[in-house]
Order: C-alpha cells, then structure tokens, then sequence
C-alpha cells in the first residue's frame, strides 16, 4: 500500500466434511463362494472426503472387500460395516450366506400298486443346503401321481418317471422310472372244457382279472394224472398258459391257483380218441 507494490499470494483449500453414510440395502443374500454388492453412499455430495472403509463382523461367513463386494464363505449371518473415513460414524447391513444344493439322488424305487401309494425318499448334497424344498413332477399323470411332499400315488398300471427339481435356483434335477402294478383280483380258465386225444398235447390257459393284472403266474394241477398231465407253457414255469397231455380216455378236472391273491379257477378235460371220431 506504500507504493512499491511489493505482493504475496497465499492458497485457501475450503473443505465440506461429511454429514452422512448409508448403504443401498439393509440385507444381502449371496451363496457360499458367490458375491454380491453393497454400495455406501457418503453425503453432501460435494463431501471432500467420501472415502469408506469396509469391513465385516466374521470373515470365516462372508468377507468384503474395500469396494463392497461380499463373498459368501460359508452358511451363516454376520454384519457387514461400512465406515466413513472422514467423520468415523458407521452403518451396517447384514449378509446372509446360504449353501446351494449340489446335488440330488433318488433312493430305491418302491413297490406302488394302482390305488395305493408310497413315499419316495431321496438325498441332498451338501446335507446343509439351505434350500432343500423339491418340485416333483409325474412323467404319465394317468399312471402316477406326485404330490409336493414326494407322496406318489398308483392310478393304473404302467411305467412312467417322477422329476425332482431344486427350488433354489440351482436347478439341479434327479428322475427315477416308477413301475405301477396292478393287483390281481379274480382269474377265469379260457375256455369250459378241453378235448384232447390221447398222446397229444394242447394249450389252454387262464385270463386273470383284471386283464392288466401284473403277476400272471399260475400254479397248475389235474385231479387225475393217470388220465391227463399238465405243466407251464413256458419253460421257466411262470405266466398263466399250460399245456395239457392226453394219456388215456376219461374225463379229470386241471385246476389254475393264481400265485397272487390264491385265486382258483378249474377245466374239465376229456381225453379220447377224438380224431378218430365220426362226427
């Protein structure tokens, strides 16, 4: 000011502090080594120092890293913490970490008859997923059904698969092939009476009840083996046909027993010499 207009220049720097933090979500949901994000918002806006640091309540459930992405270490709760760096107040959200299923597998298919029902059982890896709730689907809804407990239930008699379908979000599928049997109630012999000549051999058989009936074996017998003999048209025994051998003139009864339910049905065969006969 005296003239000699000597001058000095000094730089002001004019600072906001920080008034505030918050975070985007009170609760993050992530999977075992799956991440997710939390952002802080730090205000007013024209703060000069917005810098955050993160941390969490226990790294061996979820960690964090200084950009605020969590990662599910293992199943759990913990509080994940952001805090201004400026002003040191702190605000919290917490981070629950579930174990997605890997994996699912069927037990033994049961023995289900048509009107009947039975419990599928099954298994779940790793056996602590949080989420083990299955969606089970019928292949054939006329031959099987399925309810959301896993309880099937036999319609008719046939084949088909029940589907099980995570509902976690993983997708993970199993199927297992269902076979429904139907019971035998009742059996009827083809035909009233057999003629056969002697030495000669015919077949004959029985028509269980109902037709769709699983079990078909038959156990055979005759009432008089010195007139005739009978025995399983099939070689191994089972199924309900037979073949029955004339040995000499007269009439005997064969007799079907069912090899379910001891249902008895019964023939009477004569035996003569019928290709010789004038008829």
């Amino acid at each position: 000011a005296d003239g000699s207009n000597v001058r000095a220049n000094i730089s002001i720097s004019v600072t906001q502090n920080a008034e505030s933090i918050s975070l985007d979500k009170a609760e993050i949901t992530v999977n075992t080594g799956k991440t997710g994000m939390l952002k802080a918002t730090v205000l007013p806006k024209d703060a000069s120092d917005k810098g955050v640091i993160w941390s969490s309540s226990n790294e061996r459930i979820a960690t964090v890293n200084q950009q605020g992405r969590v990662t599910g270490v293992a199943r759990g709760d913990c509080e994940i913490i952001a805090t201004s760096r400026s002003m040191g107040e702190a605000v919290q959200a917490t981070a629950t970490v579930q174990q997605p299923v890997k994996k699912v597998a069927f037990g033994d298919a049961p023995v289900i008859y048509a009107g009947e029902s039975a419990k599928l059982t099954w298994s779940i890896e790793p056996a602590d997923a949080t989420n083990q709730t299955l969606k089970f689907t019928s292949g054939n809804k006329k031959v099987l059904s399925v309810d959301e407990d896993g309880t099937i239930y036999g319609l008719k008699a046939g084949e088909t698969f029940v589907n099980a379908m995570t509902t976690d979000g993983t997708n993970k599928r199993a199927r297992i092939k269902i076979k429904v049997l139907q019971h035998v109630t009742g059996v009827h012999m083809t035909r009233r009476v057999a003629y056969i000549s002697r030495g000669e051999t015919a077949t004959t058989g029985a028509q269980l009840e109902p037709k769709d009936a699983s079990n078909k074996n038959i156990t055979w017998s005759v009432q008089d083996p010195s007139i005739a003999t009978i025995k399983s048209a099939n070689k191994n025994g089972t199924g309900n046909r037979a073949k029955i051998t004339g040995v000499s003139r007269g009439e005997t009864t064969v007799t079907g027993v069912t090899e379910e339910g001891g249902f008895t049905a019964s023939m009477l065969v004569r035996i003569g010499d019928w290709d010789n006969a004038l008829l």
